[in-house]
């Protein structure tokens, strides 16, 4: 068999398997859909707990904003409601090379190639991650309560999301609002970098325009601790990838395992030290096992550039979000 005859085999086999893929995506997002009700019959409802009306009702006042004061795109997502209970229902699986924080990416139609995959069944994310655990990556799972179809559909509000307080679920809507506003295919880093910065922002703005003192202040001191945990964790990232450049030649695949696995225990105890006000960290921070080259290559897609992103917004924009958004809008 020629060399071309392998290729093009090898080909067909990768497309049908991206086939089967968005056919499963597809049928997981239409189910859903077909489950999610009308707003306006779910607030009807006297067994709807309160607090899920309250932040239902909270939800149509972030849209609102959203639209009014930031002009995001007016789209139909969160017009429906999608009760899940308090089980994940999207699992998404992240990996990188042994020694690189680079990551691993998946090619996809229309939104190109992405450093994540996610499935609606658990056990095809297990699937995935075990297939690249024996090609030697390190990887990551985790399950998300909210993500954005960039208008192909109507997104529900998911249960998931109310659990959330009122600011975090305000940065959330603004966050999913922005990506259906501004998205740059194949540009995750700049996609969710973009869109962690103004739900953050536009949270804290509608916050202080509805006069919520209280909560502004948790939710800033809460952003302080997320500043001051960011930059710990950028500089560590900068610190693991210049381990792995400056790895002598000479080194062995174990003597390398093992300066990697010293640093990140490294890393771990000095997060230990870190002071934060407000924000408990997630246990999973500190599990040495889990907390690998996914985890911060991960960590960077959301985070590397909110600094330069607030710094471009006050000396280029004076601190007008709006314009920000117009200036990413016309790329």
């Amino acid at each position: 068999m020629s060399n071309a005859v392998v290729v093009l085999l090898i080909s067909a086999l990768a497309f049908l398997d991206l086939i089967g893929y968005g056919i499963r995506q597809g049928m997981g997002q239409l189910r859903i859909l077909r489950k999610a009700e009308p707003l306006e019959e779910v607030l009807k409802k006297d067994e709807l707990p309160d607090d899920y009306r309250d932040k239902i009702n909270w939800i149509n006042e972030v849209k609102q904003f959203a639209y009014d004061s930031l002009k995001l795109d007016k789209t139909d997502n969160y017009t429906s409601f999608y009760d899940h209970g308090n089980d994940p229902i999207l699992w998404v699986v992240t990996a990188t090379p042994q020694f690189s924080l680079q990551p691993h990416r998946w090619k996809y139609p229309f939104l190109g190639s992405l450093p994540y995959k996610g499935h609606f069944k658990k056990k095809l994310a297990v699937r995935e991650k075990r297939n690249l655990d024996t090609l030697g990556f390190d990887t990551r799972i985790g399950s998300v309560d909210a993500w954005s179809t960039l208008g192909w559909f109507s997104d529900p509000i998911l249960s998931g999301m109310l659990q959330r307080d009122s600011a975090e679920l305000a940065e959330l809507i603004i966050h999913e609002l922005t990506h259906s506003t501004i998205y740059l295919p194949s540009q995750a880093d700049f996609n969710e970098n973009l869109a962690t910065f103004i739900g953050r922002q536009g949270a804290m703005r509608l916050l202080a325009s509805k006069g919520e003192k209280d909560l502004l202040k948790r939710y800033g001191q809460n952003l302080d601790d997320e500043v001051t945990l960011r930059l710990y964790l950028n500089r560590s990232a900068k610190e693991l990838d210049s381990l792995y450049q400056n790895f002598d030649q000479n080194l062995s695949a174990k003597e390398k395992r093992t300066l990697k696995k010293q640093k990140i225990r490294s890393i771990l105890d000095g997060l230990l030290q870190v002071q934060l006000k407000e924000k408990e960290l997630n246990p999973a921070y500190f599990n040495a096992d889990r907390v690998n080259n996914a985890f911060f290559s991960t960590y960077l897609t959301y985070n590397a550039s909110q600094d330069s992103l607030q710094s471009d917004l006050d000396q280029n924009y004076g601190g007008n979000l709006v314009r920000y958004i117009d200036h990413f809008r016309d790329i």
